[in-house]
């Protein structure tokens, strides 16, 4: 009674001293639930001006890959469906397209194709979505001086009688001047080019007589440090450290009464697992076994108390997860009569393997076999207390 005193203290101690030092027990989930709803692109000769709506609670990053001088890509994170046209023809500015499409369930990817080399780009966040301008903007025209007011001429003194004829000669000159400095054609302003607009509706005309759209070509490096990313990411997010299950199964004795006299049957219990390390989990559980039956004395019932904890080895994490694992623990037994009852307490190697499926976020069913090794000297008769354990559990993760 000692001995199994310290080693059910020590199974009861261990999920508090193993989560101690772990991380925060409750990650926030990441919903997806933003939408791209449309792409608009404004082209000149000189800028290209692309805008996106987006609705809902996203993050956006925007990059260009080395060696690729053709492509400016931007990701928005958060968005779970893409409405937008997929392709939108261009072919000024240096920008042939701009291609979208759901790059991963819950990241849209805008693609601008480029002619050749980057041009200067800038993304501004605007109301309702964003705006990702490329290109250099035409220059201001140079100010207009304001004109300065006419000088006044001093008034010449009045002439002498003898020279009003050269007078009357030099005012005829001036105003055959003056007229000709009114006379002068207005200087003509030219007006800039119009600006080209290719919407949504015409987009996608072309985009049906386009061929099929080719995936997005990523160089290999890329493509693994982006996947390797969105992956730790999801799995931050998605990973639920502790486990509780309702077991039932169907029990098979060893040997001795348990066997001869009682045959097995049905069994109930608990079990409950925190994930320590990958791929190393901690797991308790308790079952219990009773089953009453005709002897040549009368009627007896046998109560069976299985106690175990342990550990388990996981090698795969996913929807799909086997383990085996090892433990130890005690088993009770208490058999009552019309005339006596007698109890026994043994410790019992267990080991056990089984499956994990996970039918939703939160919701796991277990499939397992187990084994416990015991047996127990009652009034100098062996006493088989061991035996085989199958069945089906159901529960959850958080």
């Amino acid at each position: 009674m000692k001995a199994w005193g310290a080693v059910w203290g020590m199974a009861l101690l261990a999920p508090w001293a193993a989560a101690g030092p772990a991380p925060g027990l409750q990650i926030p989930r990441l919903e997806a639930a933003g939408v791209l709803e449309s792409v608009r692109v404004e082209a000149t000769a000189e800028t290209v001006q692309v805008w996106i709506r987006v609705r809902g609670q996203t993050s956006h990053l925007l990059r260009k890959f080395e060696g690729r001088p053709n492509q400016v890509v931007l990701d928005f994170k958060g968005v779970s469906a893409v409405t937008s046209a997929a392709r939108v023809q261009v072919g000024t500015g240096g920008v042939t397209a701009v291609r979208t499409g759901q790059f991963e369930p819950t990241t849209a990817r805008v693609v601008v194709d480029l002619g050749a080399g980057y041009p200067p780009f800038e993304l501004t966040a605007v109301e309702g979505g964003f705006l990702l301008r490329l290109g250099n903007p035409p220059a201001p025209p140079p100010p207009v001086p304001a004109e300065k007011p006419a000088e006044k001429k001093d008034e010449p003194p009045p002439a002498k009688p003898e020279a009003k004829a050269e007078a009357k000669v030099e005012a005829k000159a001036e105003a055959k001047v003056e007229m000709k400095v009114e006379a002068a054609p207005p200087v003509k302003v030219e007006e800039p080019p119009p600006v080209k607009r290719v919407e949504i509706e015409e987009a996608a005309a072309e985009e049906k007589k386009a061929p099929p759209e080719k995936p997005l070509d990523l160089v290999p490096q890329d493509k693994d440090r982006i996947l390797a990313e969105l992956n730790a990411e999801r799995e931050r997010y998605s990973r639920r450290r502790f486990r509780l299950e309702v077991e039932m199964a169907s029990f098979k004795p060893q040997g001795g009464v348990l066997k001869e006299g009682y045959h097995g049957g049905f069994s109930m219990g608990l079990s409950a697992g925190y994930s320590l390390v990958k791929p190393v989990d901690l797991w308790v559980l308790a079952g219990r076994y009773s089953k009453t039956a005709s002897f040549e004395g009368g009627v007896r019932t046998a109560r069976l108390v299985p106690l175990a904890a342990g550990f388990d080895f996981c090698p795969i994490q996913g929807a799909f997860r086997p383990y085996v694992g090892l433990g130890l623990g005690p088993v009770f037994y208490r058999e009552e009569g019309p005339v006596s009852t007698v109890k026994a307490t043994k410790m019992a190697w267990v080991a056990r393997a089984g499956v994990l499926l996970k039918l939703g976020d939160a919701l796991v069913l277990g499939c397992f076999g187990r084994y416990h090794s015991a047996s127990a000297d009652i009034d100098g008769l062996k006493v088989d207390l061991g035996g085989f354990h199958f069945g089906l559990g159901l529960g959850g993760e958080f």
